[in-house]
Protein backbone atom coordinates (compact mmCIF):
# COMPACT_ATOMS: atom_id res chain seq x y z
CA UNK A 1 0.00 0.00 0.00
CA UNK A 2 1.55 3.31 -0.90
CA UNK A 3 1.23 6.87 1.21
CA UNK A 4 -0.98 8.27 -1.02
CA UNK A 5 -3.87 5.35 -1.15
CA UNK A 6 -3.19 5.49 2.60
CA UNK A 7 -3.66 8.79 3.26
CA UNK A 8 -6.42 8.54 1.31
CA UNK A 9 -8.03 5.29 3.65
CA UNK A 10 -7.29 7.52 6.96
CA UNK A 11 -9.03 10.34 5.36
CA UNK A 12 -12.19 9.02 4.10
CA UNK A 13 -12.59 7.21 7.72
CA UNK A 14 -11.65 10.56 9.29
CA UNK A 15 -14.39 12.59 10.84
CA UNK A 16 -15.51 16.50 9.17
CA UNK A 17 -12.90 17.85 12.43
CA UNK A 18 -10.20 15.34 12.08
CA UNK A 19 -10.38 16.86 8.54
CA UNK A 20 -10.45 20.22 9.26
CA UNK A 21 -7.92 20.06 11.71
CA UNK A 22 -5.68 17.82 9.04
CA UNK A 23 -6.16 20.43 6.55
CA UNK A 24 -5.43 23.51 9.10
CA UNK A 25 -2.31 21.94 10.02
CA UNK A 26 -1.66 21.68 6.04
CA UNK A 27 -1.94 24.99 6.13
CA UNK A 28 -0.72 26.08 9.24
CA UNK A 29 2.78 24.24 7.69
CA UNK A 30 2.72 26.17 4.37
CA UNK A 31 2.48 29.80 6.07
CA UNK A 32 4.57 29.13 9.03
CA UNK A 33 7.32 26.86 8.07
CA UNK A 34 5.78 24.50 11.25
CA UNK A 35 5.20 20.67 11.09
CA UNK A 36 2.70 19.66 14.11
CA UNK A 37 4.26 18.10 16.44
CA UNK A 38 7.74 19.82 15.84
CA UNK A 39 9.33 20.39 19.34
CA UNK A 40 10.65 24.02 18.28
CA UNK A 41 7.70 25.04 17.40
CA UNK A 42 7.66 27.87 19.95
CA UNK A 43 10.81 29.88 18.45
CA UNK A 44 9.69 28.82 14.98
CA UNK A 45 6.55 30.87 15.04
CA UNK A 46 8.38 33.45 17.07
CA UNK A 47 11.24 33.84 14.39
CA UNK A 48 8.34 33.57 11.82
CA UNK A 49 7.28 36.57 12.13
CA UNK A 50 8.94 39.69 11.55
CA UNK A 51 8.24 41.76 14.44
CA UNK A 52 9.84 44.53 13.36
CA UNK A 53 7.28 44.54 10.38
CA UNK A 54 4.33 43.90 12.24
CA UNK A 55 4.23 46.74 14.54
CA UNK A 56 0.83 46.84 15.80
CA UNK A 57 1.17 43.23 17.02
CA UNK A 58 4.24 44.20 18.57
CA UNK A 59 2.45 46.97 20.21
CA UNK A 60 -0.54 44.94 21.71
CA UNK A 61 1.58 42.54 22.86
CA UNK A 62 4.44 45.10 24.51
CA UNK A 63 1.66 46.59 25.92
CA UNK A 64 0.07 43.37 27.56
CA UNK A 65 3.48 41.76 29.15
CA UNK A 66 3.74 45.20 30.54
CA UNK A 67 0.54 45.28 31.47
CA UNK A 68 0.90 42.18 33.13
CA UNK A 69 4.39 42.62 34.58
CA UNK A 70 3.06 45.75 36.46
CA UNK A 71 -0.05 44.49 37.56
CA UNK A 72 2.42 41.75 39.69
CA UNK A 73 4.16 43.83 40.89
CA UNK A 74 2.01 46.45 42.06
CA UNK A 75 -0.10 43.08 43.60
CA UNK A 76 3.57 41.38 45.19
CA UNK A 77 2.29 43.00 48.37
CA UNK A 78 -1.15 43.15 48.21
CA UNK A 79 -2.61 40.17 48.83
CA UNK A 80 -5.97 40.66 47.73
CA UNK A 81 -5.30 42.39 44.76
CA UNK A 82 -2.87 39.70 43.76
CA UNK A 83 -5.95 37.62 43.78
CA UNK A 84 -8.01 39.88 41.51
CA UNK A 85 -4.79 39.90 39.36
CA UNK A 86 -4.94 36.36 39.22
CA UNK A 87 -8.60 35.95 38.21
CA UNK A 88 -8.30 38.46 35.79
CA UNK A 89 -5.39 36.11 34.25
CA UNK A 90 -7.34 33.38 34.03
CA UNK A 91 -10.26 34.98 32.15
CA UNK A 92 -7.73 36.12 29.78
CA UNK A 93 -6.55 32.97 29.35
CA UNK A 94 -9.84 31.59 29.18
CA UNK A 95 -11.03 34.19 26.46
CA UNK A 96 -7.70 33.07 24.27
CA UNK A 97 -10.20 31.32 21.82
CA UNK A 98 -12.65 33.89 21.63
CA UNK A 99 -9.57 36.39 21.23
CA UNK A 100 -8.26 34.58 18.34
CA UNK A 101 -11.85 34.09 16.75
CA UNK A 102 -12.25 37.89 16.42
CA UNK A 103 -8.80 38.53 15.82
CA UNK A 104 -9.06 36.02 12.88
CA UNK A 105 -11.61 38.01 11.65
CA UNK A 106 -10.33 41.24 11.34
CA UNK A 107 -6.82 40.09 11.42
CA UNK A 108 -6.34 43.55 9.08
CA UNK A 109 -6.72 45.69 12.13
CA UNK A 110 -3.45 44.01 13.51
CA UNK A 111 -1.08 43.16 10.54
CA UNK A 112 -1.29 44.57 7.29
CA UNK A 113 -0.92 41.70 5.56
CA UNK A 114 -0.43 38.38 7.30
CA UNK A 115 -2.91 36.55 9.20
CA UNK A 116 -1.19 34.57 11.98
CA UNK A 117 -4.42 33.62 13.98
CA UNK A 118 -5.40 30.45 12.98
CA UNK A 119 -8.29 27.64 13.74
CA UNK A 120 -6.01 25.72 15.94
CA UNK A 121 -4.81 28.80 18.23
CA UNK A 122 -1.43 28.03 18.19
CA UNK A 123 -0.13 31.15 17.31
CA UNK A 124 -2.15 33.15 20.20
CA UNK A 125 -0.85 29.89 22.29
CA UNK A 126 2.44 30.97 22.19
CA UNK A 127 2.32 34.57 21.96
CA UNK A 128 -0.41 35.47 24.27
CA UNK A 129 -1.36 32.47 26.52
CA UNK A 130 1.38 31.12 27.56
CA UNK A 131 2.88 34.53 28.37
CA UNK A 132 -0.03 34.85 30.73
CA UNK A 133 0.53 31.44 32.14
CA UNK A 134 3.62 32.24 33.36
CA UNK A 135 2.69 35.22 34.64
CA UNK A 136 -0.26 33.19 36.89
CA UNK A 137 2.50 30.58 37.72
CA UNK A 138 4.44 33.62 39.58
CA UNK A 139 1.67 34.80 41.14
CA UNK A 140 0.66 31.31 42.35
CA UNK A 141 3.87 30.66 43.91
CA UNK A 142 3.31 33.92 45.49
CA UNK A 143 0.14 33.29 47.17
CA UNK A 144 1.39 29.47 48.11
CA UNK A 145 3.90 31.54 50.15
CA UNK A 146 1.93 34.14 51.31
CA UNK A 147 -0.78 31.44 52.39
CA UNK A 148 2.17 29.51 54.35
CA UNK A 149 3.48 32.07 55.68
CA UNK A 150 0.31 32.93 56.89
CA UNK A 151 -0.91 29.32 58.30
CA UNK A 152 2.81 29.54 60.44
CA UNK A 153 2.18 32.58 61.69
CA UNK A 154 -1.53 31.42 62.93
CA UNK A 155 0.27 28.37 64.40
CA UNK A 156 2.37 29.74 66.19
CA UNK A 157 -0.22 32.63 67.71
CA UNK A 158 -2.31 29.14 68.65
CA UNK A 159 0.72 27.64 70.46
CA UNK A 160 1.09 31.01 72.64
CA UNK A 161 -2.57 31.43 73.43
CA UNK A 162 -2.35 27.39 74.44
CA UNK A 163 0.94 28.62 76.38
CA UNK A 164 -0.56 31.53 77.87
CA UNK A 165 -4.01 29.78 78.93
CA UNK A 166 -1.45 26.75 80.68
CA UNK A 167 0.61 29.52 82.97
CA UNK A 168 -2.81 30.96 84.33
CA UNK A 169 -4.07 27.67 85.44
Amino acid sequence: MDAISFIGNLFRNASIDDKIQFLDNKMFTKQHGVEPGDTDVFLSIISSVDWVEETRLSTILITLYATCILLTVISWTRTYFMWGVFCLLCLAVYCAKWINEIAARNYKVISDENQFFDSSGLFISIVYSFPLIINLIVLLLRMLYVTSNEMIEVKRLKLKSDLRDKKND
